[in-house]
């Protein structure tokens, strides 16, 4: 179904078809913090196949209060690399320390193939990643890989001479992990015959870095990727015939350095453009291009490029009007003094479409914008963070407006083709900021932080926000399928208990039910139960994976609908 909304946004209209309803209801929202203080800081999350939410971050002291902790991997000091794993529920499940006597932090996670990645950056020699070669400079990017339940299977340092950090971390289905990050090291980290072997960034300065990890933890290839102080490589993403990144060019130099030959944009001015770059496998880069308009690009996140199929997208910040949007597009118009922009190219760098994602009230003089990405099995694109621009959210959202001059998370769904398919906003009167949105099949999760009390829901992990810490706490936030209610004029009629369920599941009904018929989210037959026209039964659900189905109930002349949950 398309309707037709229309906003008057400031002093210009914008138009959009919102192509499916916002079909999801708040499941439940928590703030996460250790009580003991202001000490805690999620970096990254991925969420596995049974929909299980993982954080990591950093934390400078130990979380005694939290239970199911770990006396195999606890705080080792100054600062530890740590992950959480939560379930659908927003149950704690548990929570593990990850580092020595010196400062770790985790940047990025990944889950693939039922196994845990992560990436970040450590100081330490002593710490309990399990490293299957030794740290070289006096800090040391890493990247560990572990078991669903966190036990490390290796850990290796992915550095030079001096300071290294991994950034961003994207494995294929073969296991091969790409990751970026930034070095100030000479010597140690990169290898021959790749694109660049030599760092040529002034001396104690910072230049980015690529570089591919086999499956057993070794390094294949590495590859410096920087010209000047003032180039910072961001965000990196798979795909099927390379690998993409990211970054963004902030000399006010005009130079070519990030293009090449043909490429949509072989060079820069003096301003402010974005450079996206796609490598082979095998550490050669194949293309290189600027991206932007006029003025200023910014606000490139470790999480703003991703790929589907052939395609690869990105999105990030610009105050251009112009040579951002193609003809056709979503938004063609900057409609205001600032946007974001959501861009698809194909796997030769040729832009497909490319539109403007929201407007900037004039009034507001600085702006707080953070943006990430994420696309679903479908090819569809979750653009998401921390905005200040109205036009992101359809009618039927969660919060479908945003108050001029405010900050809210966000969550805008767009189809392959950059038409928006439905938006939420989140937050309260005060500051909200929102994370990549973890998608599955029936639901959405997004990690942030927020100022408001009163947004998480009752019986939380953490309802209220951290009274030792700052004024604002990080949240958890999951949206999954609507809640199906039944029908005035039917209620009392069909009653299941208890609902979620480890197990066993009452009915009871004033009609006599003939079957009953379980389906999983996406449509799927998973139980059918046949009954001899019984009011009152009960169904052993044991054997089904935790989840959410909907439950047919069905008598001589109805079908009664309700959406259980399995624990």
């Amino acid at each position: 179904m398309k309707n037709l909304l229309l906003f008057a946004l400031l002093c210009s209209t914008f138009t959009f078809s919102q192509t499916e309803p916002f079909n999801y209801d708040l499941d439940w929202a928590t703030f996460f913090y250790c009580p003991e203080g202001n000490n805690l800081s999620i970096a990254a999350s991925a969420i596995d196949d049974e929909q299980n939410i993982y954080l990591a971050g950093g934390v400078v002291d130990s979380c005694e209060a939290f239970p199911n902790n770990d006396p195999l991997y606890n705080y080792h000091g100054m600062q530890d690399a740590y992950i959480a794993k939560f379930n659908t529920f927003g149950e704690l499940l548990w929570f593990k320390y990850y580092g020595g006597s010196d400062p770790e932090h985790a940047n990025s996670i990944k889950i693939v193939n039922n196994h845990i990645y992560l990436g970040g950056k450590i100081s330490s020699t002593d710490s309990m990643l399990n490293f299957n070669n030794n740290l070289v400079g006096n800090s040391d990017g890493f990247v560990s890989k572990l078991t669903l339940d966190g036990e490390v299977l290796w850990s290796t340092y992915v550095g030079g001479d001096a300071e290294d950090s991994v950034d961003v971390i994207d494995v294929n289905n073969d296991d091969e992990i790409f990751v970026v990050g930034y070095s100030t090291s000479r010597s140690g980290l990169s290898t021959p015959h790749t694109f660049q072997p030599e760092n040529i960034v002034t001396d104690t300065f910072r230049s980015g870095f690529i570089a591919k990890i086999d499956a057993q933890g070794n390094k294949v290839w590495a590859s410096y990727y920087g010209e000047h102080k003032n180039g910072f490589l961001r965000s990196l993403a798979v795909g099927e015939t390379g690998v993409y990144v990211m970054g963004i060019d902030m000399s006010f130099e005009e130079g070519n350095y990030y293009g090449t030959t043909g490429s949509h944009k072989e060079s820069t001015g003096v301003d402010i453009d974005n450079f996206i770059a796609k490598f082979s496998l095998e550490g050669d880069r194949l293309w290189g291009t600027y991206f932007g308009g006029s003025l200023n690009e910014s606000n490139i996140k470790p999480l703003t490029i991703s790929t589907y199929g052939d395609r690869v997208y990105f999105c990030g910040y610009t105050a251009s009007a112009t040579d951002i949007a193609t003809p056709g597009a979503q938004q063609e118009s900057i409609g205001g003094s600032g946007s974001m922009f959501l861009t698809s190219m194909d796997a030769d760098g040729n832009v497909v479409w490319s539109t403007y994602a929201g407007i900037k009230d004039p009034s507001i003089v600085s702006s707080q914008i953070g943006t990430s990405m994420n696309v679903d099995a479908y090819g569809n694109l979750y653009l998401s963070g921390i905005t200040n621009l109205s036009g992101l959210a359809t009618p039927d959202a969660n919060k479908s407006t945003i108050t001029v001059g405010d900050h809210d998370a966000f969550v805008t769904k767009y189809n392959r083709n950059g038409e928006i398919v439905w938006g939420t906003y989140f937050g309260g009167a005060l500051t909200d900021g929102g994370g990549q949105a973890l998608v599955s099949a029936d639901s959405f999760v997004f990690t942030g932080y927020s100022y408001n009390e009163g947004i998480t829901t009752p019986g939380a992990f953490k309802e209220t926000l951290n009274p030792n810490g700052s004024d604002y706490s990080d949240i958890i936030v999951r949206f999954g399928p609507p809640r199906l209610s039944i029908p005035e004029q039917n209620e009392g009629q069909f009653v299941v208990w208890p609902n979620p369920t480890n197990g066993l599941l009452t009915i009871n009904a004033t009609k006599e039910i003939k079957e009953v018929k379980i389906y999983d989210i996406v449509g799927k037959l998973i139980l059918t139960t046949k009954f001899k026209n019984e009011k009152h039964t009960t169904l052993d659900l044991s054997g089904l994976m935790p989840g959410t189905y909907l439950l047919h109930a069905i008598t001589e002349d109805e079908i009664q609908l309700q959406k259980i949950i399995k624990r």
